[in-house]
Order: C-alpha cells, then sequence, then structure tokens
C-alpha cells in the first residue's frame, strides 16, 4: 500500500460509522481506530499499529556502517523516547541484546506512540540520540553489533 490508499482508508472511516479498520495486503497490514469522544462532536483518527508496514519497508531501516555495525534509523518524524513512560525503564541499554521484533524505543508523532522495532538481531552498542530529542525520517538513533 502507497500513502494515498492509506489517505483513502483514513477517509472511508471517517466517513461511516465504522470504529475500527483492518486491511491486509500482499503481506501488509493497516489498522486504523477511530478514538471515541465521550463529549460529542467529531471522533479523532489514531493508528493500532505502530507504523503502515508499507512504510517501514521503503525505508533504509538498517544501514552498514561499517564492518562491525548497523544503524537503526528513525522511520518517521518525530520525537524519540527510550521508554514508554518517564518514570519507567528504557526499552534497551548499550550492551542488551535484541532480535528483529525487539521494539527499541518510541517515536511520537501527531500525539500517536509509534513503537520502533530493531528489525535486525545483535547488541546495542550505542545509543545516538537523547530521550525526548527531536528526530527526522532517517536520524540513526542506535548502533548495532
Amino acid at each position: 500500500m502507497n500513502l494515498e490508499d492509506i489517505k483513502k482508508l483514513i477517509a472511508a472511516i471517517e466517513n461511516s460509522k465504522l470504529v475500527k479498520l483492518t486491511v491486509k495486503k500482499d503481506g501488509e497490514e493497516v489498522c486504523l481506530e477511530k478514538e471515541r469522544n465521550p463529549f460529542g462532536g467529531a471522533p479523532s483518527i489514531t493508528t493500532c499499529q505502530a507504523v503502515p508496514t508499507q512504510i517501514i519497508k521503503n525505508t533504509p531501516v538498517l544501514e552498514e556502517a561499517n564492518q562491525e555495525h548497523l544503524y537503526i534509523h528513525a522511520p518517521l518524524v518525530g520525537t524519540f523516547y527510550i521508554a514508554p513512560s518517564p518514570e519507567s525503564s528504557p526499552f534497551v541499554k548499550v550492551g542488551d541484546t535484541v532480535t528483529e521484533d525487539t521494539i527499541v524505543c518510541i517515536v511520537e508523532a501527531m500525539k500517536v506512540m509509534n513503537e520502533v522495532k530493531a528489525g535486525v538481531r545483535g547488541k546495542v552498542r550505542k545509543i545516538l540520540i537523547e530521550n525526548g530529542q527531536p528526530v527526522e525520517f532517517g536520524t540513526k538513533l542506535f548502533a548495532i553489533e
């Protein structure tokens, strides 16, 4: 799915009585859910998946740094958070072993918390961004060995 397809899905759910919509196509999945507004008015749309799969697949999440390291990049523009909340432990620390499905951080974009998965197996060698720092698409977040 491309960005235009996702925009069409958002418009479709906004203009319907549907509360949740999940679309699976060619191994990709996009899940949208309306936020219920107890005070009336128009409901807002939030994603129930971190980032649309297509956006992640089209971005080079990993980049070879040298023979020993790979980088995990930010999949979207937002604010980098190393933990789910200020009082929580970080998702990963330097020296931790990660797998492809390990959540390494959150990137907040437009009040939506997007979990970022490692996408690779290895050890975290360096955290390149400070907690709460804004990141752009493609910003190097972690060095993995």
